[in-house]
């Protein structure tokens, strides 16, 4: 079976090729011409023998990812468009063709920053396609102007932004926060802080450092103790510590009378809290959605709990980048599951604040509200005692 002959401009540039084998700029022109005529194999050949003899020539690698992309090999292309733009080069196209495979794997995030980094880097990079599926992650395009990232405009006074209804698969709705308090609002818990310092604090200040010993950022934290000792306001200290994304999780979001849907509305949560990384997601009350299932007469309460430890565990997506806070006043109600040696969520103790760590709660508070100025934040607090939880046979 004979093939086709190549075109003129190909037989020729590679005949030169031939002549020169180690003319790169010769041989890059020889892969751009087969790209140019769908030769997309033979085009990847031209540009791995160019790279072979300059591995850090830009041109060459932009040209064997595109090869890639348009063959089919994405996930080579996107190895290829990494190791390019690691060191904070490229093009911006080279940004632009990144985007469109992350968006194609629902890394939508992180497929928004490069659309946005395309087109710092050159106006003339525009999809509109593109922008159409990314835009609950930029703002309005106003008059075909360059999509921005979301700014403070569009959050309330509290913090808290609205997530559109076409924020990934579903039309489940959230609120999505970015607070403005971090830990030196939070007085005393240093013991609680140091988990989740280390968690998702320190991964990413030392991100080399904790990837070298092969521990991820994120994981699952619960916190228990009585009412009314922080626990709700230490989480979303926790996410304007890193300036990550908040998400609280009511009962009414998750439980549904319909069987089958309050895992549906579990799992859209978690994809939703995925596609804002890094983020918090804070679930309150969490004995009411992990009791222990032993104490459990229907099978339909087992399911929510075999679909949140799912979550959890991260079977069906990473969890990396994603820190799940639990909350509740009654840990012994919990399945032993979430407990257990092994698994992605640890058990702290928060209590109330005794004498001196109450003191930095308190300024903080007093300095927001207006007061007479011979009036100055109390300089002691009351101590108080609540006595640990304990398990119950």
């Amino acid at each position: 079976m004979s093939t086709a002959p190549e075109p003129a401009e190909v037989a020729a540039l590679r005949a030169a090729v031939n002549v020169s084998p180690d003319n790169v700029p010769l041989r890059q022109l020889l892969g751009d011409a087969l790209l140019k005529y769908n030769l997309f194999s033979a085009a990847a050949v031209e540009y791995r023998e160019g790279l072979r003899r300059e591995p850090r020539h830009e041109s060459l690698k932009f040209g064997l990812a595109r090869a890639f992309f348009s063959d089919g090999k994405k996930a080579e292309a996107a190895v290829v468009l990494e190791d390019l733009l690691a060191a904070g080069h490229g093009p911006g196209a080279a940004h632009l063709l990144l985007a469109r495979i992350l968006c194609e794997n629902a890394e939508l995030q992180k497929a928004a920053e490069h659309a946005r980094k395309a087109r710092a880097l050159d106006s003339s990079a525009v999809d509109t396609d593109l922008d159409l599926r990314l835009e609950p992650f930029l703002t309005p395009i106003a008059g075909g102007g360059q999509p921005v990232a979301k700014t403070d405009d569009e959050t309330d006074a509290e913090g808290r932004v609205r997530a559109r209804a076409d924020d990934g698969p579903g039309s489940f709705m959230t609120d999505v926060e970015r607070p403005n308090v971090n830990f030196s609002d939070v007085g005393g818990m240093e013991t609680v802080k140091e988990q989740i310092r280390m968690k998702i604090i320190h991964p990413i200040a030392h991100a080399e450092l904790f990837k070298a010993y092969g521990k991820k950022l994120g994981g699952g934290l619960l916190l228990y103790g009585p009412p009314g000792c922080g626990k709700t306001y230490l989480a979303r200290a926790t996410a304007g510590e890193v300036n990550a994304s908040f998400l609280s999780v009511g009962l009414h979001q998750v439980l549904d009378m319909w069987l089958g849907n309050s895992e549906k509305n579990l799992h859209e949560l978690f994809g939703q809290a995925r596609r804002h990384k890094p983020a918090i997601m804070f679930i309150d009350e969490v004995d009411a959605l992990g009791a222990n299932r032993s104490d459990l007469r229907h099978s339909a309460g087992r399911n929510l709990i075999n679909q949140f430890l799912a979550e959890l565990d991260g079977l069906d997506a990473s969890n990396e980048g994603l820190l799940v806070l639990a909350a509740t006043n009654a840990p012994w109600h919990l399945d032993p599951a979430f407990r257990r040696p092994g698994a992605s969520t640890k058990s702290c103790s928060c209590r109330r604040p005794t004498k001196r760590p109450a003191n930095p709660s308190c300024a903080s508070c007093c300095a927001a509200n207006p007061r007479r100025p011979w009036i100055s934040p109390p300089s002691r607090a009351r101590p108080m005692v609540f006595p640990a939880p304990t398990s119950r046979a």
